[in-house]
């Protein structure tokens, strides 16, 4: 996406890896900082991305977790211990 002229938003829980890969791109991207099981920190994450970068028009979603309801419906932390 980056390559096709994309502004790419970034998050995660490691800001090394983040900004590693933000470097890699090559086009504008952003990064913030959040585990997705902290609802807070990704609303605060979220509205960092947005003010930097616009608004969000592609989701690509890869928590490492599977829940099996609609996405929809499904609760920002289904399926974690919390």
């Amino acid at each position: 996406m980056s390559s096709a002229g994309a502004c790419v938003s970034l998050m995660g829980r490691t800001h090394t890896t983040l900004a590693s890969v933000a470097q890699s791109l090559d086009h504008k991207s952003q990064v913030a900082v959040a585990d997705v099981t902290d609802r807070p920190g990704v609303a605060v994450a979220i509205e960092q991305l947005v003010n930097q970068g616009g608004p969000i028009d592609i989701l690509v979603n890869n928590a490492g977790n599977a829940v099996s309801e609609s996405f929809a419906g499904a609760s920002l932390i289904a399926g974690t211990d919390d």
